[in-house]
């Protein structure tokens, strides 16, 4: 480790009521970013619920090297204490600084043997910090997450990250926090079954019976699709376009991620879904769709959807037949091959699903249909030949391209 990543020489003084205004000033500094991300970022609400929460008598003043370098508050409460307003000048951080006194905070809630909790936006690179520290998801919404972390439990995972590690497991913290959760709860089974699933390289979602996805929690199982990350973009892009739609269908919906996390963001719209596997449609109900259909991609949906649907979100399968060898073991040899194995070249279904898009289509309808990159300009050109115009969108950040159809459009969306 080279001396620009070794952690400051630092301490903590006591917060002074005089401190107040520059520790307004980092928090907007600090939290522009994020929250300009979640388009919630206001350059007068930002300082003043600093202004109006914060506490010297619970707060602290970070000084590194001899200057200033941020601040943080435990703030007592009924069943825990909160963690607070933990803020690190740009110029100190990633130097291992946040970690630093984050431990020593920790060592003094565990000596009194509470529970602390902390809420961070969704997104933020703090989520990461707080996990490697034993904290887990305790509820969260669009913007932000709670999260909790019981006494005493830096150790416990400290040593279920290594074991993940070693397992191969990229995200070990963050794994380590959801099955630490998961045990604690005892829903899915005791931490150790639960590890031993994970580090024999089960999906970590099959071991703790959901995924994660757009904020919500999904119910998943064995036999069912893991839906992914980057399929966030595909809704994101659809409640983007057609934020007023009255009927969406998620075709080949799996677990029914994406059509709920659609009508999660488009309140009123009424949901189809269908899948062809008996286990996707008994997830897709225990997620709560109340419409979902069992069968051949348009052969599952009532007769009376057609040349009504707003948006069309189809998550078909788009691996080449000769890349399933290639996939991860966890998704090539636990997730059903139907959900994975596309064809020849990744687009055989998403061709049949863009031969009938336009008869099930309401006339300025959308369909969107996640690819790659290198397929996109192929499926571009099946959706011209099917009449719909098309437009692909990328997300780099998330690895994403969707590619996007509309019926019955004279210009490009």
């Amino acid at each position: 480790m080279d001396a620009s990543t070794q952690p400051a020489e630092w301490l903590l003084r006591p917060a002074l009521p005089s401190d107040l205004e520059t520790l307004v000033e980092l928090r907007a500094t600090v939290m522009r970013e994020d929250l300009e991300r979640l388009g919630r970022f206001d350059e007068h609400r930002v300082r003043q619920r600093m202004r109006d929460s914060f506490s010297p008598e619970n707060s602290w003043v970070v000084e590194a090297d001899g200057v200033f370098a941020g601040c943080v508050s435990l703030r007592p409460d009924a069943d825990a204490t909160w963690l607070e307003h933990f803020y690190l000048a740009p110029q100190v951080q990633n130097r291992g600084l946040g970690s630093a006194v984050l431990a020593s905070l920790l060592q003094r809630t565990d000596a009194d043997g509470v529970r602390v909790r902390v809420n961070v936006l969704q997104g933020s690179a703090a989520r990461r910090l707080y996990e490697r520290h034993g904290f887990a998801p305790d509820r969260q919404d669009e913007v932000d997450v709670w999260m909790v972390r019981l006494p005493g439990r830096g150790a416990a995972v400290a040593d279920l990250v290594a074991r993940l590690r070693a397992a191969g497991c990229v995200y070990a913290e963050e794994e380590a926090a959801i099955l630490l959760e998961a045990g604690e709860a005892g829903s899915a089974g005791d931490l150790e079954s639960l590890v031993a699933r994970r580090v024999a390289g089960e999906p970590l979602e099959y071991v703790v019976g959901w995924a994660e996805f757009f904020g919500l929690r999904i119910a998943v199982s064995p036999g069912v699709f893991v839906p992914r990350r980057r399929t966030e973009f595909l809704v994101e892009r659809a409640v983007a376009l057609a934020p007023g739609a009255g009927l969406v269908v998620d075709l080949c919906c799996g677990s029914g991620a994406l059509g709920i996390a659609f009508v999660d963001r488009v309140p009123g719209a009424e949901l189809h879904a269908a899948d062809s596997e008996d286990a996707a449609v008994a997830c897709a109900q225990r997620n709560g769709i109340a419409r979902v259909h069992r069968g051949d991609l348009f052969d599952a949906l009532p007769t009376s959807l057609r040349g009504r649907v707003d948006v069309l979100l189809a998550n078909t399968p788009y691996v080449p037949t000769d890349g399933i060898a290639f996939l991860p073991p966890e998704a090539r040899d636990h997730e059903p091959a139907v959900t994975l194995d596309g064809g020849h070249d990744g687009l055989t279904v998403a061709r049949r699903v863009a031969a009938s898009a336009t008869e099930w289509l309401a006339p300025d309808g959308i369909v969107l249909i996640e690819t790659s990159r290198a397929q996109a300009p192929v499926l571009t050109r099946v959706f011209a030949d099917h009449g719909l115009v098309a437009t692909v969108a990328h997300d780099d950040e998330l690895g994403a391209t969707v590619v996007i159809g509309r019926s019955g459009a004279d210009s490009p969306l």
